[in-house]
């Protein structure tokens, strides 16, 4: 398929000079005149492709942008403390009630209270003692209440790069010589040149997201005196039913003359201690991504060529015209989502688009003849041809093909 076009423009440049040859008047050949009107030459030129690539977002992929709370929340809450009679306080780690007095064979109520206790820990030393020398412990009991809040938030993101590449452009030319004289000549040139590149935009930011998550618990202690303590039967048996000590729920009757301390004043009232902490699970989502240009360009020139004969094998050469550009572009965008290094998902768009764009070029060259059929050449110039912009997903791409280009070519007349 490369070379469907030369062939094509070598056939009917041929058959049209070929006819007007035949039907032009005899002449007598001189020096002047070259033994042949055709030439042709292959090489390869440096051309080069530039890009501006605008980078779109993507959108949350492989996860959910989510308000819902992930954590245990509710709990008893400030249940407060247990104040007589024959019910109890249930708290999180055990209960206090029933009141002593309430129950069959109690004397009366002397501010003293049954209960459950699930753990020795519960009961610490406090150094307290009553006037009969039995020591006093502080026993906890616990509730807590929590609540949870939950937010979550996506930001796009994207990017703007370019790249630039420079390859080697083959190509194919055929000459016909309309003039040649001792000092000048004028030529006229059909040639087919190929070249492939790939631009890369690097790899950006595409976009970031997020869930938050806030879980704010209260932490209640109710702190009772407690007389009796026996933390073998509680380790032993726990949850600890505690039918033989004391847990004193009012200090004003248990130090009473009929109460458990019998008019001491060792029994201190209830105790509540509040405490809040709070627990933040932030998950931070980073999208990545990238694109890729691949091209291949296909040009078709037709130019005038002006030849100045500095000695018999040095010739200088001055050209141009229009150029007919086929250009095949092929974007690839791809972005991935990750949390905490880990790919959670990968997105991918393609697009392909041919356009066939009309442009100039104007070059100079140097030709020496190697013999009378062989030469080498050496040209340099400007090849302009029209931007094209490709999309693929919500990227962009501007392809620049106008190129400085440089070639080199051997070439043989016939």
């Amino acid at each position: 398929m490369k070379f469907i076009f030369p062939i094509i423009l070598c056939t009917s440049l041929h058959t049209v000079f070929a006819a007007h040859e035949v039907d032009a008047p005899s002449q007598v050949p001189n020096k002047s005149e070259p033994k042949t009107r055709w030439s042709l030459a292959l090489g390869t030129r440096a051309r080069n492709f530039r890009s501006n690539f605008n980078m779109g977002a993507i959108t949350p992929s492989g996860f959910s942008l989510t308000n819902n709370v992930p954590f245990n929340t509710g709990g008893k809450g400030d249940i407060g403390f247990f104040t007589g009679g024959a019910g109890s306080v249930v708290y999180d780690d055990g209960s206090v009630g029933p009141a002593y007095g309430t129950q069959p064979g109690n004397f009366g109520p002397d501010g003293s209270a049954y209960g459950t206790i699930n753990s020795p820990s519960q009961l610490t030393t406090t150094g307290r003692f009553d006037s009969q020398q039995n020591e006093i412990f502080d026993l906890s009991f616990h509730t807590t209440s929590a609540t949870g809040q939950s937010s979550s938030g996506y930001t796009p993101g994207g990017f703007k790069s370019s790249d630039s590449t420079s390859v080697a452009a083959p190509f194919i030319e055929i000459r016909y010589s309309i003039h040649d004289g001792p000092k000048w000549g004028l030529n006229l040139v059909g040639g087919y040149s190929w070249a492939e590149a790939s631009l890369n935009s690097g790899t950006g930011n595409l976009g970031t997201a997020f869930n938050l998550n806030t879980l704010s618990t209260t932490n209640y202690t109710y702190t009772y005196d407690h007389f009796g303590f026996n933390s073998g039967a509680i380790g032993a048996n726990s949850p600890f039913q505690d039918t033989q000590s004391a847990t004193i729920f009012d200090a004003a009757v248990a130090n009473a003359p009929n109460g458990y301390t019998q008019n001491t004043n060792d029994s201190q009232a209830p105790r509540k201690s509040v405490s809040q902490s709070l627990n933040n699970v932030n998950q931070v989502y980073l999208a990545r991504g990238s694109a890729n240009l691949h091209v291949n360009f296909h040009e078709i020139t037709i130019a005038a060529e002006l030849v100045f004969h500095l000695k018999d094998r040095l010739h200088i050469t001055i050209s141009g015209g229009p150029t007919f550009n086929v250009i095949d572009a092929s974007l690839t965008t791809t972005g991935a989502w990750y949390a905490g290094g880990t790919k959670l998902a990968t997105v991918s768009t393609q697009a392909k688009k041919t356009n066939i764009e009309a442009g100039v070029m104007g070059q100079a060259g140097v030709t020496y003849d190697i013999s009378k059929r062989w030469f080498v050449e050496i040209s340099g110039g400007y090849r302009y041809v029209s931007e094209l912009n490709i999309s693929a997903g919500n990227s962009t791409v501007r392809l620049d093909p106008s190129t400085w280009a440089g070639g080199i070519a051997t070439g043989f007349r016939f």
